[in-house]
């Protein structure tokens, strides 16, 4: 019974992050269709007034302080902070609890993993596809006071490829824990994404799109695995081979906690004289290095 109630605990868990989900992606539609009602321009016009005002916002605080400029920076690339939501991951597998619960547990983490690659290659997809949109510090039409530390990179900015990962990565400990999930959504906002659009990197929109992205994508892949034999075999594999499992999940969280370093070697590989080949290459590189 002990086991059942557990058991049903992560499913219901699971079942109120889909819902979340669902009513984020719903609430953003139906705001979207509201002002659309009004002219697609309206929607547009909303959304960079909104954009600009908050970089805008932000941006007064530039240059008025070298240590805050200089923490922003460190804070926007830091490994250890980044690591810091691997480590509530690797924490979370590891927590006692029952047989039954236990192995719940790690299928929604490992699905959960499985969920936040596929948001990469989805933002890289999207990026790919839609249309060019300059990052606030290269527009000159807003002309921004450039920090201290200021950092340049000049791939499209929207969706935001740390904002889609680190809010995937959340997902899968809300659905198991609302205090690691709580933790790991904090982390995300106040040290991946603020200081992205403190910097110029990013809009308050990319952020959101990526989030979203993230969130959604994981629950999606939660769901599609839910049931089928991929995650239980390898759990077993785990169970079996616990050298080459362990080995190999920590080089994924590694990959995930220092921006998919091993990626960006993978894909400067790739880069040849075909220019379209480059582009997704570079499209690649600026979603896990932005």
């Amino acid at each position: 019974m002990h086991r059942v109630i557990h058991w049903q605990t992560s499913r219901v868990s699971l079942m109120h992050t889909a819902c979340a989900a669902g009513a984020l992606i719903i609430g953003t539609v139906l705001i979207a269709f509201a002002l659309l009602a009004h002219g697609p321009t309206t929607l547009i016009n909303a959304v960079s007034d909104l954009d600009v005002g908050v970089v805008l916002s932000l941006n007064a605080l530039a240059r008025r302080a070298r240590w805050l400029d200089v923490l922003a920076g460190e804070i926007a690339h830091s490994i250890v902070l980044q690591g810091v939501m691997v480590a509530l991951f690797w924490g979370a597998w590891f927590a006692p609890g029952d047989l039954s619960a236990e192995r719940r547990k790690r299928e929604i983490l490992l699905s959960s993993l499985i969920g936040v690659y596929a948001t990469a290659v989805l933002a890289i997809a999207l990026r790919a596809t839609l249309p060019f949109r300059a990052r606030p510090a290269d527009d000159p039409t807003i002309a921004l006071q450039a920090p201290f530390t200021a950092l340049h990179s000049h791939s499209t900015s929207l969706p935001a490829g740390h904002a889609a990962v680190f809010f995937a990565l959340a997902v899968g400990l809300w659905s198991i824990s609302v205090k690691l999930g709580l933790v790991n959504t904090l982390v995300a906002f106040f040290c991946i994404s603020l200081p992205r659009i403190y910097l110029g990197l990013h809009y308050p929109s990319d952020i959101l799109a990526g989030a979203v992205l993230g969130l959604t994508t994981v629950v999606l892949v939660n769901e599609m695995l839910r049931g089928r034999s991929l995650v239980p075999r390898l759990l077993a594999w785990s169970e079996g081979r616990p050298a080459a499992f362990y080995g190999l999940l920590f080089l994924a969280s590694l990959d995930v906690a220092t921006e998919f370093s091993s990626v960006r070697v993978f894909l400067r590989l790739l880069q040849s004289q075909s220019p379209n080949l480059n582009k997704l290459v570079m499209l690649a590189i600026g979603v896990v290095t932005s």
